[in-house]
C-alpha cells in the first residue's frame, strides 16, 4: 500500500524512531483501509508538521464522522477483542481502537472539504498525532 510506503518514509525522514514509525504506518494502513471499505473518494493522504507533533489525517468524500473510542464510543480493551468467538468480527471493527490505543488518545474525526478536479465539496477528515523527536509526548487524552 503506497499510504505506508509513504508514511514509513516521512517519519524516518523527521528522525521518529523504529517504535514510532511503526505505530504510525499500522495506523495510517487502519485509516486508508476504513476509508475504503466505508466512504467514498476521491481520497486523499496528509500530512502536516507541526511542532511538537506530525499529524497524518485521512480525508475521504464521505461527510458521516465516525465513533472514535473515548468521545462515547463503545472501546474494547485487546484482550475484550480477543476474546470475541465470531471469526468474522475479528477480522473488522477494531482499526480505531487500534489508531486511539497506538496514538495514546491523539485521535479524531471531523468534517473538512476535498477538492475534485471539478468542485470543492464536503468530507471528512480522520486523524491522528505523533510526537516529534525531543519534543515531551503529549499526554494521554481522558
Amino acid at each position: 500500500m503506497r499510504s505506508r510506503d509513504l508514511m514509513r518514509g516521512v517519519l524516518t525522514g523527521l528522525g521518529l524512531g523504529n517504535d514510532a514509525i511503526d505505530d504510525g504506518v499500522v495506523m495510517v494502513s487502519e485509516l486508508v483501509t476504513n476509508a475504503l471499505r466505508h466512504a467514498c473518494g476521491p481520497f486523499e493522504l496528509r500530512l502536516y508538521r507541526s511542532p511538537p507533533v506530525v499529524v497524518c489525517e485521512v480525508v475521504d468524500g464521505s461527510e458521516t464522522l465516525p465513533a472514535i473510542p473515548g468521545a462515547g464510543a463503545v472501546h474494547l480493551t485487546l484482550d475484550q477483542i480477543d476474546s470475541i468467538p465470531d471469526p468474522l468480527l475479528l477480522e473488522s471493527g477494531r482499526g480505531l481502537d487500534v489508531v486511539h490505543r497506538l496514538s495514546r488518545g491523539w485521535c479524531g474525526a471531523y468534517p473538512t472539504k476535498i477538492s475534485t478536479t471539478n468542485r470543492v465539496t464536503g468530507g471528512k477528515a480522520v486523524a491522528f498525532a505523533l510526537p516529534l523527536p525531543d519534543s515531551p509526548p503529549p499526554p494521554d487524552r481522558p
